[in-house]
């Protein structure tokens, strides 16, 4: 089986090398399409990590991943407001106390 180029980090399923595997897809051979966690140093190694991956699992934590983009969006975009309302506010009192100076 040839291996394709890398897709994503998966830190629990490490290697023999140590390091997290990554996500490859088979190219050639008997099962063309089908994921595995492949060594990040692939093809400069002589490591032959080979583990199926876990397709539910995968798309599972791919959803957290969003679900947790969306939360932090969510917040940015709050705090953006706050700091909107916050700017208005100092403006307003900024041109009252240059009206009190003027007069």
């Amino acid at each position: 089986m040839s291996q394709g180029s890398a897709n994503s980090r998966n830190s629990e399923v490490k290697c023999s090398c140590g390091r997290a595997g990554v996500v490859r897809t088979v190219k050639n051979g008997a099962n063309p399409g089908t994921k595995f966690y492949g060594c990040l140093m692939w093809p400069n190694t002589s490591c032959k990590m080979f583990v199926p991956v876990d397709d539910k699992k995968v798309v599972d934590e791919l959803q957290m991943k969003l679900l947790e983009s969306y939360t932090t969006i969510g917040e940015l975009e709050m705090i953006q407001k706050l700091n909107e309302d916050r700017i208005k506010d100092l403006e307003k009192k900024n041109k009252d106390l240059l009206q009190k100076v003027q007069t």
